[in-house]
């Protein structure tokens, strides 16, 4: 209850301030000269006049406004603190991209400011909730913390607090002053661990500078998340079996935290979310072949969509649970491409974000240079940022013109939306049936293809072994193709569909000239364009 009360002090703090908890104040730099001629320099905060005339007029007693005018004056410490450390202005995406650089200001290249200025207002929800979030994180933190040293001090006994900024029990500070420093510091260190590492100036060397800035994107938060997660489990253990007051009081706080982190995961993304799902369910499907089902299918179909999901998805009916969860932070599969060689392997996991980008501006040149009806709006859509392309599509693009979400042939996919799949879909969270329906007809083409696949090749490793005689093996092939049948009786080889491959590759081995063949309409042109060659030996 106590945190629920402190969440709602600081998201009302956070939002009257517009994301901008320093707008309250008025700082004035102060300078300062010890005796040895030493030249400090501090910013004092003081809140603002019409900041204090506002309180006064929308209390209805003096004592009200006197409550609310210590609050925030309570709250300078976190507000300094948070500033200084660019935990208040600061936005991630344009700090990865690097539109707040100094050298990039100084570029008054328009171009380059329209770039910036089209990119922050495509992700504008992003980074307002980003802000918010954090700063009501931070201030949230610091009043429970702050309360709680407040507490400690005012009780008898031992005042000994653990400071995870500092990894240790210490002393509880006698001062309100020095109460307040601790409190800010400890908030601060504490945002860090739950969403900090996505800052880039927190997060890991090897993403903030050359390929590993392309390449780790967005996975600082990923690193950040596991380091904590991994903390917390080194934690328990090492005090699992802890007797003394400390130890016991440590393995409670690192269970609960595990616990907390994990539930609150299921919650919001049902278990394909939860941390160490991505890793389980890579190793799984190591082990099946590709016409079964994927580990995904697999839960989901065993589980529910409910349990798979998570209930805010169940509940809304809007797909958030890819966007919220857990798990696969680090390495991901690539969903559009379960079959990729080592080079499409390495541009997926070095390029990042930005080969996202580059391909998206590729389907728009492939639309634009296309003669299919609707192809040049598909190829703006690409062309544009997606947050502005959501916002067009459920808006006067085509899913509101036509009522829902359609193929490039007009076929339905997801039609009849509701008024609340728009305007999730305008701020880019999807239907979660549109995206039940896409996954499920992925999954029904990728084994399509992969039985298909696997009939091709036993029945091309049958002609090869059979070309050379290699009884030994066909007996083998027969044996395989016999096993294929059983598990796909309607997609089964029968020995006609065996006979009619062979003679076709056969057919195909006398067709073929230096190990390729040509198509017969073309054989008599190829003819003559080779006639022309002066080998000179």
């Amino acid at each position: 209850m106590e945190s629920k009360a402190a969440l709602g002090r600081a998201s009302k703090f956070v939002g009257a301030s517009k994301i901008s908890i320093d707008e309250y104040y008025d700082i004035k730099e102060v300078s300062t000269t010890d005796k040895d001629g030493l030249v400090t320099r501090d910013d004092v905060y003081t809140l603002k006049p019409s900041q204090e005339k506002k309180i006064r007029d929308t209390s209805a007693t003096k004592a009200e406004a006197d409550a609310k005018i210590k609050h925030f004056n309570r709250m300078i410490p976190i507000v300094k603190l948070g500033r200084n450390r660019g935990q208040i202005h600061h936005s991630t995406m344009a700090d990865h991209l690097g539109m707040d650089d100094v050298g990039r200001q100084k570029n008054k290249n328009r171009a380059l400011r329209f770039l910036d200025g089209t990119s922050a207002l495509s992700a504008v929800m992003f980074n307002a909730a980003e802000r918010f979030n954090r700063q009501t994180t931070v201030v949230a933190s610091y009043d429970l913390t702050l309360d709680k040293l407040d507490a400690m001090h005012e009780a008898k006994g031992d005042k000994k607090f653990y400071s995870a900024a500092q990894a240790k029990f210490i002393d509880v500070p006698s001062s309100s002053e020095a109460r307040m420093d601790l409190a800010a510091k400890e908030a601060l260190y504490f945002a860090q661990e739950t969403n900090g590492g996505s800052v880039l100036e927190t997060a890991a060397g090897y993403s903030q500078q050359g390929i590993g800035r392309v390449a780790l994107m967005y996975k600082s938060y990923g690193l950040q998340m596991y380091y904590t997660m991994i903390k917390s489990a080194k934690l328990a253990a090492v005090n699992m079996f802890a007797k003394d007051a400390e130890g016991k009081e440590l393995r409670n706080m690192a269970l609960k935290q595990a616990m907390g982190v994990h539930l609150s995961a299921l919650f919001f993304a049902g278990v394909q979310g939860l941390p160490l799902y991505g890793m389980v369910s890579m190793i799984w499907n190591m082990f099946l072949d590709n016409e079964e089902d994927a580990a995904r299918t697999i839960t989901r179909k065993y589980l529910g969509e409910g349990w798979y999901k998570g209930a805010v998805t169940a509940l809304t009916g809007t797909d958030v649970a890819s966007r919220v969860g857990l798990s696969s932070l680090l390495l991901q599969e690539n969903r559009f491409n379960k079959d990729p060689s080592l080079e499409e392997s390495l541009g997926f996991y070095l390029g990042g974000p930005a080969l996202s980008t580059g391909t998206r501006l590729k389907r728009a040149y492939d639309d634009f240079n296309s003669s299919e009806y609707g192809s040049f709006e598909r190829g703006m859509e690409n062309l544009m940022p997606a947050g502005i392309t959501n916002l067009y599509r459920s808006t006067v693009g085509r899913y509101a013109r036509e009522g829902g979400i359609r193929s490039r042939r007009k076929d339905p996919i997801y039609d009849d939306m509701t008024v609340g799949d728009f305007a999730a879909q305008a701020f880019g969270f999807p239907p979660a049936e549109y995206t039940y329906r896409q996954e499920i007809s992925a999954r029904n083409k990728g084994v399509e293809k992969a039985v298909t696949a696997k009939r091709s090749m036993l029945t091309k490793k049958f002609y090869v072994a059979a070309r050379m005689g290699d009884h030994e093996t066909m007996t083998e092939v027969m044996q395989d193709i016999s096993d294929h049948n059983y598990r796909h009786p309607t997609a089964g080889i029968t020995p006609q569909q065996a006979l009619r491959s062979l003679e076709g590759h056969m057919d195909t081995s006398a067709k073929m000239h230096n190990g390729v063949t040509v198509n017969p309409i073309m054989q008599y042109a190829i003819m003559k364009s080779n006639m022309e060659y002066n080998k000179g030996y």
